[in-house]
């Protein structure tokens, strides 16, 4: 059975994601308030529980997240907005998805 988990975020910035953590395909889909989605692959490292491609990146640290839309874009901090879903499982994130 699959396994995965759903929290929103609400981001310094103003605005917000809906992500979806895929433990078994070690990638997360963001669907974006203005409707675009994408998937990041999860990123092999010893720090953090990361994901990116070549110009995107979200790292995954405690209860929030940082955000980075483009190469030279600044990290935006996200944190879990419980208002808008109901599981917020972000706690459970860095300890079994940082083992691909």
């Amino acid at each position: 059975m699959a396994s995965h988990h759903r929290v929103y975020y609400r981001c310094d910035d103003g605005l917000g994601m809906d992500t979806l953590f895929r433990d078994l395909n070690h990638d997360v889909q963001l669907t974006f308030r203005h409707g675009s989605s994408m998937t990041l692959q999860q990123v092999k490292t010893s720090e953090d529980v990361r994901y990116g491609d070549m110009s995107h990146s979200l790292i995954i640290k405690d209860k929030y997240i940082i955000w980075k839309n483009g190469r030279n874009a600044p990290a935006i901090n996200c944190y879990p907005d419980n208002t808008m879903l109901i599981d917020q499982s972000v706690d459970r994130l860095s300890s079994h998805l940082s083992k691909p």
